[in-house]
Protein backbone atom coordinates (compact mmCIF):
# COMPACT_ATOMS: atom_id res chain seq x y z
CA UNK A 1 0.00 0.00 0.00
CA UNK A 2 3.04 2.43 0.52
CA UNK A 3 4.59 1.99 -2.64
CA UNK A 4 0.71 2.64 -4.36
CA UNK A 5 0.23 5.80 -2.23
CA UNK A 6 3.98 6.93 -3.18
CA UNK A 7 3.47 6.16 -6.98
CA UNK A 8 0.15 7.71 -7.02
CA UNK A 9 1.31 11.24 -5.45
CA UNK A 10 5.04 11.07 -6.91
CA UNK A 11 4.17 9.70 -10.62
CA UNK A 12 7.62 9.91 -11.93
CA UNK A 13 9.22 8.64 -8.41
CA UNK A 14 11.70 5.45 -8.95
CA UNK A 15 10.30 3.42 -6.39
CA UNK A 16 12.21 -0.25 -5.88
CA UNK A 17 10.03 -2.97 -4.12
CA UNK A 18 12.13 -5.28 -1.74
CA UNK A 19 10.73 -8.55 -0.19
CA UNK A 20 11.60 -10.28 2.12
CA UNK A 21 9.89 -13.82 1.92
CA UNK A 22 8.75 -14.00 5.14
CA UNK A 23 8.73 -11.98 8.94
CA UNK A 24 11.23 -13.56 10.69
CA UNK A 25 13.60 -11.09 12.04
CA UNK A 26 16.82 -13.50 9.99
CA UNK A 27 14.59 -13.11 6.68
CA UNK A 28 13.81 -9.28 7.25
CA UNK A 29 18.04 -8.71 8.12
CA UNK A 30 18.55 -9.97 4.40
CA UNK A 31 16.52 -7.59 2.90
CA UNK A 32 17.77 -4.40 5.13
CA UNK A 33 20.83 -5.80 4.10
CA UNK A 34 20.78 -6.07 0.55
CA UNK A 35 19.05 -2.28 0.54
CA UNK A 36 21.96 -1.10 2.08
CA UNK A 37 24.55 -3.34 -0.10
CA UNK A 38 22.43 -1.24 -3.30
CA UNK A 39 23.29 1.75 -1.77
CA UNK A 40 26.01 2.46 -4.14
CA UNK A 41 23.91 1.70 -7.24
CA UNK A 42 21.38 3.62 -6.86
CA UNK A 43 22.59 6.91 -5.06
CA UNK A 44 18.88 8.62 -5.25
CA UNK A 45 17.53 6.18 -2.94
CA UNK A 46 16.69 8.79 -0.15
CA UNK A 47 13.75 6.98 1.43
CA UNK A 48 13.12 3.91 3.16
CA UNK A 49 9.27 2.93 3.83
CA UNK A 50 8.97 -0.11 6.28
CA UNK A 51 5.04 -0.88 7.13
CA UNK A 52 5.39 -3.95 10.31
CA UNK A 53 6.73 -3.86 13.90
CA UNK A 54 6.97 -5.02 16.59
CA UNK A 55 5.91 -4.15 20.67
CA UNK A 56 9.07 -3.17 22.25
CA UNK A 57 8.57 -6.01 24.99
CA UNK A 58 8.63 -9.17 22.40
CA UNK A 59 12.21 -7.65 21.18
CA UNK A 60 15.03 -8.84 22.49
CA UNK A 61 18.10 -6.64 23.12
CA UNK A 62 20.25 -8.31 20.46
CA UNK A 63 17.21 -8.10 17.90
CA UNK A 64 16.71 -3.97 18.87
CA UNK A 65 20.59 -3.91 18.56
CA UNK A 66 21.02 -5.46 14.79
CA UNK A 67 18.25 -3.42 13.87
CA UNK A 68 19.58 -0.31 15.29
CA UNK A 69 23.08 -0.67 13.85
CA UNK A 70 21.49 -0.84 10.32
CA UNK A 71 18.89 2.04 10.94
CA UNK A 72 22.20 4.22 11.70
CA UNK A 73 23.68 3.09 8.33
CA UNK A 74 20.74 4.19 6.28
CA UNK A 75 21.29 7.61 8.28
CA UNK A 76 24.73 7.90 7.69
CA UNK A 77 23.75 7.25 3.71
CA UNK A 78 21.06 10.16 3.78
CA UNK A 79 18.32 7.45 3.89
CA UNK A 80 14.97 9.06 5.65
CA UNK A 81 13.79 5.38 7.11
CA UNK A 82 9.87 6.04 8.09
CA UNK A 83 7.88 2.98 9.73
CA UNK A 84 4.56 2.28 10.57
CA UNK A 85 3.76 3.29 14.09
CA UNK A 86 1.69 -0.02 14.11
CA UNK A 87 -2.20 -0.73 13.53
CA UNK A 88 -2.89 -2.03 17.26
CA UNK A 89 -2.94 0.85 19.44
CA UNK A 90 -0.94 1.41 22.58
CA UNK A 91 -1.17 -2.12 23.30
CA UNK A 92 -0.26 -4.67 20.78
CA UNK A 93 0.09 -8.74 21.59
CA UNK A 94 3.29 -10.69 20.44
CA UNK A 95 1.13 -11.32 17.33
CA UNK A 96 1.14 -7.51 16.11
CA UNK A 97 -2.90 -7.21 17.26
CA UNK A 98 -4.70 -4.97 19.69
CA UNK A 99 -5.17 -6.24 23.11
CA UNK A 100 -4.97 -5.74 26.73
CA UNK A 101 -1.22 -6.42 26.47
CA UNK A 102 1.35 -4.12 27.75
CA UNK A 103 1.37 -0.52 27.36
CA UNK A 104 4.13 0.08 24.80
CA UNK A 105 5.35 1.68 21.42
CA UNK A 106 6.11 -0.38 18.25
CA UNK A 107 9.58 -1.57 17.54
CA UNK A 108 11.25 0.12 14.60
CA UNK A 109 9.00 3.17 14.83
CA UNK A 110 10.37 3.63 18.51
CA UNK A 111 13.91 3.72 17.15
CA UNK A 112 15.57 6.72 18.01
CA UNK A 113 17.30 6.34 14.14
CA UNK A 114 13.64 6.37 12.35
CA UNK A 115 10.83 8.54 11.70
CA UNK A 116 7.45 6.87 13.28
CA UNK A 117 4.60 7.35 11.43
CA UNK A 118 0.89 7.12 12.52
CA UNK A 119 -2.60 6.88 10.15
CA UNK A 120 -4.40 10.49 10.00
CA UNK A 121 -7.56 11.13 8.75
CA UNK A 122 -7.49 15.02 7.04
CA UNK A 123 -10.55 16.98 6.28
CA UNK A 124 -10.11 19.85 3.80
CA UNK A 125 -11.65 23.01 4.13
CA UNK A 126 -13.42 24.36 0.37
CA UNK A 127 -10.70 26.23 -0.60
CA UNK A 128 -8.08 23.00 0.02
CA UNK A 129 -6.21 23.81 2.71
CA UNK A 130 -6.20 21.57 6.11
CA UNK A 131 -8.48 21.79 8.33
CA UNK A 132 -9.13 19.18 10.39
CA UNK A 133 -6.59 16.06 11.37
CA UNK A 134 -7.60 13.58 13.79
CA UNK A 135 -5.04 10.46 14.81
CA UNK A 136 -6.94 7.29 13.77
CA UNK A 137 -7.46 5.37 16.90
CA UNK A 138 -5.91 2.04 16.17
CA UNK A 139 -2.27 4.00 15.03
CA UNK A 140 0.32 2.93 17.64
CA UNK A 141 2.82 5.16 19.58
CA UNK A 142 3.55 6.45 22.75
CA UNK A 143 6.87 6.57 24.54
CA UNK A 144 9.75 3.79 24.21
CA UNK A 145 10.88 1.85 26.83
CA UNK A 146 14.41 1.40 24.87
CA UNK A 147 15.37 4.75 23.12
CA UNK A 148 15.25 8.16 25.57
CA UNK A 149 13.36 10.75 24.19
CA UNK A 150 15.30 12.91 21.97
CA UNK A 151 16.33 16.50 22.80
CA UNK A 152 14.40 18.00 19.95
CA UNK A 153 11.17 16.54 21.48
CA UNK A 154 12.07 18.17 25.00
CA UNK A 155 9.15 20.38 26.39
CA UNK A 156 6.66 18.43 23.23
CA UNK A 157 2.72 18.90 24.42
CA UNK A 158 1.15 15.51 24.97
CA UNK A 159 4.40 13.78 26.06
Amino acid sequence: MDASWASGIAPGAQVRIYASGSLSFVALDRALDQIIADLPAHPGMRQLSISLGLGETFMSPAEVATEHAKFLRFAAAGVNVFVSSGDAGSNPDASGHASAGPLQAEYGSSDSSVIGVGGTSLTLNPAGVLGTETGWSGSGGGTSRIFPRPAWQTGASGF
